[in-house]
């Protein structure tokens, strides 16, 4: 594995490290204030939907169309159709964004049910 593939695993496992951290520690924190499930969901719909526009605007739409930065360390890559398209992804970015609510919702009860 080249040092670029690894640096590349290693970065999506602290990045993985570090959601959970925040899901837990804002658990933690609302178990501490007793929030109930509405201000758990609240709390986690937050949190997520931060991290999604984050994607769509930051990852997909400004590091993927707008710049050649994947590109530079990727070069194999150099003409895909994603690269300059936009809505490349729109599927699986609107299945993620169905997801969350389903997901926060699932964490919110979780937190309850321990809190």
């Amino acid at each position: 594995m080249s040092g670029k593939r690894i640096f590349g695993v290693a970065v999506l496992i602290l990045l993985v490290a570090a959601m959970l951290g925040l899901v837990v520690w804002g658990g933690i924190d609302g178990m501490r204030h007793d929030y109930n499930f509405g201000n758990f969901l609240a709390c986690f719909l937050i949190i997520f939907a931060g991290v999604k526009a984050f994607d769509i605007i930051v990852l997909d739409y400004f590091l993927l169309t707008r710049t050649r930065f994947f590109q530079h360390y990727f070069p194999e890559t150099d003409g895909c159709a994603g690269w300059k398209n936009f809505g490349f992804n729109r599927k699986e970015q609107l299945k993620q964004c169905i997801a969350i609510p389903i997901c926060c919702s699932a964490l919110a009860g979780i937190f309850t049910i321990i809190g």
